[in-house]
């Protein structure tokens, strides 16, 4: 059977938690001190219509006008700059080298993406690298349908309902970490997960005991 790795990227892969409060802290000229308060209520609540007049009072017109701003910023070089690394890149090189993974996110600009990988000292993902437009929760399991064979094991990686979405497929397995902006009692209605995993680290661990058996 030929197994087919697909790995998330943004929280998966980076720790995106500070360039999200960043956005909100800037937009609204918020303080670090409410950080932690901002960090508990995303992973509860994803949507921002909802995140932002419970978390600083902010009314509909505000939240709009902060989301258009979020959404001309989020990817630019200035936001893309804080995010870190959850796996040293020489670890990732040899997973990559042993499990030869692909990454599959959800980009508007992939080549902010690329210079991304650059500044974070991993630019050999980029030939393993597969962009998606964002188009709705589907849009990873509809790719992974159109790019596999119905009897390929697919092995899925990521922390959102976009990647957990696969878990419909017959063949898949999908790993769950907790490092994302998301919290698995925030997506109700999503496929769970067969793995819940701490982070990047601990799916690999989990891996290679998988495929010891």
């Amino acid at each position: 059977m030929n197994s087919r790795i697909f790995v998330d990227f943004d929280g998966t892969i980076t720790d995106i938690w500070r360039r999200y409060y960043a956005l909100v802290s800037d937009f609204f000229g918020l303080s670090d001190d409410l950080f932690l308060l901002y960090r508990n209520l995303k992973k509860t609540l994803p949507d921002d219509r909802k995140l932002l007049p419970c978390f600083i009072g902010m009314d509909s017109k505000q939240v709009e006008k902060y989301l258009d701003f979020k959404h001309q910023s989020i990817e630019s070089k200035e936001y893309l700059s804080m995010d870190t690394l959850l796996i040293e890149p020489e670890i990732l090189k040899s997973m990559l080298d042993r499990y030869n993974f692909n990454i599959l996110t959800i980009r508007k600009n992939p080549d902010a993406l690329y210079e991304q990988y650059r500044a974070l000292g991993i630019e050999f993902l980029k030939s393993k690298t597969v962009v998606l437009k964002p188009e709705g929760s589907d849009s990873k399991l509809n790719w992974i349908k159109q790019n596999t064979e119905k009897s390929d094991q697919v092995i899925i990686v990521g922390d959102s309902e976009t990647d957990l979405a696969a878990g419909t497929m017959e063949l898949c397995k999908t790993f769950f970490v907790c490092t994302g902006l998301r919290s698995l009692e925030a997506m109700p209605g999503i496929v769970k997960p067969d793995y819940v995993c701490a982070d990047i680290k601990d799916f690999f661990r989990c891996l290679a005991e998988l495929t010891a058996l």
